[in-house]
């Protein structure tokens, strides 16, 4: 049973052992210098969120309000990735791995694609205004697991913690960038290489296809399913092989 009353109380009980620092995390992934600018930035937003909802759910746990919970947090998820997801901030994509030359080590200049500063010709047909059905799918399933999970464990004190919400929003980012990136440049580039992290704690999957490359539309096949990219779910692999990944890939 939770034995604190108070929010920071449960924090201090709690600790911060599961989660990486946001900067850390992403840091260390084999992907650009923007790549990681806007994992972070995504990040450290929705787990503001987070942190809001297991707030929430921890001071209504003896009376749960979890269809309130889960409306308010799948409205504020939403609303995240429609801003953090936004034509102007998809941009770099262009550059960074099929335009003018510049190739995927590029250097985003964050100034030269601010609405005011964007040429007008910069528009894209190729980049929608909205978020896709894939993103959609996933706020709503993730904020449907992400309540379901604490009700399971109502009576652990980390389902409530700043550690899980952080734990969460590093993966929720990493995995909604990574199916942004992919459908952006899939119709440009023909093919794709993984690439892991080799530092004693990487999957032994993960170890397996590292260095690997495939056609653009080939999955990558690995012990808990088929991924075209890391951590896609439209093939239903395990969550041994999402949750916590922090494997990049090249496109060409």
């Amino acid at each position: 049973m939770i034995d604190v009353t108070t929010f920071d109380d449960l924090n201090q009980l709690v600790g911060y052992d599961r989660s990486l620092p946001i900067d850390q995390f992403f840091d260390e992934m084999p992907i650009t210098t923007e790549q990681k600018r806007l994992r972070k930035a995504f990040a450290n937003r929705l787990e503001d969120e987070m942190v809001w909802l297991m707030s929430f759910l921890f001071y209504t746990r003896d009376n749960p309000k979890y269809t309130v919970a889960l409306q308010e947090i799948r409205e504020r998820y939403m609303e995240l990735a429609r801003q953090e997801l936004s034509v102007e901030q998809r941009y770099y994509i262009s550059d960074a791995y099929y335009g003018n030359n510049v190739g995927i080590t590029r250097t985003y200049d964050s100034a030269r694609y601010q609405p005011q500063n964007r040429p007008q010709q910069q528009a894209n047909p190729d980049f929608p205004s909205e978020i896709d059905l894939y993103i959609i799918n996933r706020v709503n399933q993730a904020t449907a697991d992400i309540v379901a999970a604490t009700d399971r464990h109502k009576d652990d004190p980390y389902y409530y913690s700043k550690d899980r919400a952080r734990v969460i929003a590093e993966n929720e980012s990493n995995t909604v960038w990574s199916h942004t990136e992919y459908s952006e440049v899939v119709r440009k580039k023909s093919f794709k290489q993984w690439l892991t992290i080799i530092d004693g704690h990487e999957r032994e999957s993960h170890a397996e296809v590292n260095g690997i490359t495939k056609p653009i539309n080939e999955p990558f096949i690995l012990q808990g399913g088929m991924m075209q990219f890391p951590r896609d779910e439209q093939f239903s692999p395990s969550d041994e092989e999402i949750i916590g990944c922090r494997c990049g890939i090249r496109f060409f």
